[in-house]
């Protein structure tokens, strides 16, 4: 099956967070439930669909990483071996920084040693095998007002959001069942382009264009781990075969606004999935599932809400040698 590399040029801001609640905070990681949300909402726009594009997705993505000119940056993992003497000198960077260069990523899956100086830092959040001349992204603060219905005063608060540089983005992987449903793919994201991603989009944010092409071959045919680039929620019979012995992960708690059906958002019931860069044991084709997250609210009141809210948390995975983690 192929794999598909999409490169998204932002026009506008965007604004991404963890926390449905705040727009204060925002993140530079498209997750793949976000992701795979917003595109499943341009597919309805387009096509007939049915219910099993929910249960069973025609195609898996990765979640959304940053890139700049043709460097693409990979989560960093959450086992990354340093040479000693380096390792002292900038380990406080090395703790802060979120994501690694194709090079870097690639000496890690192989069990290679990484050498890591200060030349190799770009801000806080990237390490690069070549230094980077230009500004990936940055964060920008917007004041905003809240003009509440009834008679009160108007409420000033922030809003975050990521504008990046003139030869950065984000980027994803894809893989489809079909070439016909790639087609389909890319029209739903031609139509997210010009809609918006994220939060804010009302004030114009998350507008994009994109170009995809095959990507080359990632990570080894056959390890004994693999590497998250998702979101990962795994099923019963994917924990029983033992994927969480020697695993190294941090844990993301999801959780949205639903607003189909009413004009009065609802929030979704919260789940917890593995983040991108965790490392599992590879005992088993772990595939992830879909989350019910639909709230209890909904039995009681199915005028607001008559659908089950599902969250994407398949499993986009690079699989490692046994070096790299043990």
């Amino acid at each position: 099956m192929k794999t598909y590399l999409y490169k998204l040029k932002f026009l506008t801001p965007i604004h991404l967070s963890s926390d449905p609640l705040s727009l204060g905070k925002a993140e530079i990681i498209l997750h793949s439930d976000t992701l795979f949300s917003a595109i499943a909402n341009s597919f309805s726009m387009l096509y007939d669909m049915e219910e099993s594009f929910f249960s069973s997705p025609p195609f898996t993505i990765s979640s959304a990483f940053p890139y700049y000119r043709d460097t693409i940056f990979f989560p960093k993992p959450t086992k990354l071996k340093i040479s000693p003497g380096q390792f002292e000198k900038s380990r406080k960077k090395i703790k802060k920084a979120k994501f690694v260069s194709e090079r870097v990523f690639n000496k890690f899956i192989n069990g290679e040693e990484i050498s890591i100086s200060e030349k190799n830092f770009h801000n806080t959040d990237f390490i690069s095998e070549k230094p980077i001349e230009e500004t990936i992204y940055v964060m920008q603060e917007r004041p905003r007002s809240a003009i509440p219905r009834a008679n009160g005063e108007t409420t000033i608060f922030y809003s975050n959001a990521v504008k990046f540089g003139e030869n950065s983005g984000l980027y994803f992987f894809a893989t489809f069942e079909s070439e016909n449903i790639k087609k389909q793919f890319d029209s739903a994201l031609y139509l997210l382009g010009d809609s918006g991603i994220g939060g804010e989009r009302s004030a114009g944010y998350g507008k994009f264009t994109f170009k995809s092409e095959e990507a080359p071959e990632i990570g080894k045919k056959d390890g004994k781990y693999f590497i998250a680039l998702s979101l990962y929620y795994p099923n019963e019979d994917e924990i029983k075969s033992g994927i969480l012995q020697n695993a190294r992960y941090s844990i993301l708690t999801r959780q949205n606004w639903i607003f189909s059906g009413t004009a009065q958002p609802i929030r979704s019931k919260s789940v917890r999935m593995f983040a991108e860069g965790s490392i599992f044991k590879n005992t088993i084709n772990a595939k992830g599932k879909i989350a019910d997250i639909t709230p209890e609210i909904a039995k009681d009141l199915p005028h607001k809400l008559s659908h089950p809210v599902m969250r994407y948390g398949k499993l986009f995975k690079v699989l490692i040698s046994e070096e790299a983690v043990e």
